[in-house]
């Protein structure tokens, strides 16, 4: 019996090692030729193929990379993009002027970055990309080889929509579409519904035909914006995401102040639920029968991004130009603009109201109202005079005479 024991409890400790340590299998994009981007003419697809009906998703273009091309790619992100990259998700201090092929890069490498450690914050910077830096360059009324360069990188990126693992599914972008899964331990169809960025409602289903009570791990990103500080500090080189709250925090500090919205509620079947969280991600480990609906609806308040240093002062350099107050608008993934004449002789305080206008821009998005506050020649002592004015998504606009940063009076 002794000699019978020995190998018995060997393969035991073998059994054990995966949760020890063993390499857990990658993680994979759901390859573009499996997801259906749906579309109304206004989508974020539909727009980038406005340019090139022709242009189609290139996924060999998110190899994981492996041995020394990691370390470059690494070593790339690090020294070469991270400490460039601006607010719109392109790279450079002239955010009118954002070359397609900037903003492409930055793209592509965050997305061979995720698989790596699946963390949200690379799907954060992608969305921040996708949403304003590359659609800004489609909207451009001058075809040129770099809003070419535009469109075919939104058209790769819807593939990063979904992505898969050993335990289960990635949701990462919120983009109407539906995919058909398989991999050697599920097959499925998801389906995602919403409006964004016009609002923030999201549904997802999943089906299979034979599905009942099968166990997977759907992982649903929160988006940095959503649980973000109303007002966040900016410099170039990208914003932090928010330390991990719990679905119960009420976005309060210790005493007692506002400090970030709580947590978006989540349902699964139409009755709310506590979902832990982890990497920035809802992670809801259960057994699913098909049919089974999770929903959210994610804060689209406008928000504000503060900077304090001239762009391109803050890092890459041991000293620090004169401080600035200079803030930016956001709702949702969109960062708004306006005129860059009114942005250089006029103020704008986070206390005004925004609200969404009436008309929103050609492509659906909404445009805010609000006002801006000119200074010039008015007495210390005296009120400066208000200009009502219209902020549009940076993603519509279609020439350059515009500005995301706004001179601040606090």
């Amino acid at each position: 019996m002794p000699k019978l024991l020995a190998p018995f409890l060997i393969a035991l400790f073998l059994l054990a090692l995966p949760a020890a340590g063993r390499k857990r299998e990658p993680i994979r994009y759901v390859p573009a030729d499996s997801v259906v981007v749906w579309g109304d003419g206004t989508d974020i697809q539909s727009r980038a193929l406005a340019v090139d009906e022709r242009l189609r998703p290139r996924p060999s273009s998110f190899a994981t990379p492996q041995g020394k091309r990691l370390r470059a790619v690494r070593q790339q992100w690090q020294r070469e993009l991270l400490p460039w990259l601006n607010v719109v998700g392109s790279l450079g201090e002239n955010l009118s002027h954002e070359p397609g092929t900037q903003a492409a890069n930055v793209l592509y490498a965050a997305m061979q970055q995720f698989p790596l450690d699946g963390q949200a914050q690379w799907f954060d910077i992608i969305e921040r990309t996708l949403w304003n830096a590359l659609l800004h360059q489609c909207a451009s009324p001058q075809p040129s080889a770099d809003q070419h360069v535009a469109a075919q990188t939104i058209v790769d990126g819807m593939s990063g929509i979904y992505a898969t693992d050993s335990e289960g599914l990635y949701v990462n972008l919120f983009v109407n579409s539906s995919a058909h899964i398989c991999t050697d331990q599920y097959h499925i169809y998801i389906d995602q519904l919403t409006p964004m960025p016009l609002e923030g409602r999201v549904k997802i289903r999943l089906t299979s035909p034979g599905m009942n009570q099968r166990h997977l791990v759907l992982r649903i990103r929160i988006p940095e914006w959503a649980i973000s500080e109303p007002v966040r500090t900016f410099e170039m080189g990208g914003m932090a995401r928010p330390a991990a709250i719990s679905a119960k925090q009420q976005g309060v500090n210790a005493e007692g102040a506002a400090t970030a919205d709580p947590m978006p509620q989540l349902y699964i079947n139409g009755r709310a639920e506590d979902v832990p969280t982890a990497n920035g991600y809802w992670v809801i480990a259960r057994k699913w029968n098909s049919g089974d609906e999770v929903f959210f609806d994610l804060p689209m308040t406008p928000r504000f991004i503060r900077r304090t240093y001239e762009p391109g002062r803050a890092t890459g350099s041991s000293k620090r130009s004169r401080p600035v107050r200079q803030i930016a608008v956001q709702r949702g993934p969109l960062l708004y603009a306006t005129s860059a004449a009114e942005a250089r002789t006029h103020y704008f305080t986070k206390n005004a109201a925004l609200a969404l206008a009436e008309a929103g821009t050609p492509w659906g998005n909404p445009q805010l109202a609000g006002s801006l506050y000119d200074d010039r020649h008015v007495p210390a002592d005296a009120s400066a005079p208000q200009t009502s004015v219209l902020l549009a998504p940076w993603s519509d606009i279609l020439g350059d005479d515009a500005a995301i940063w706004l001179r601040e009076i606090r």
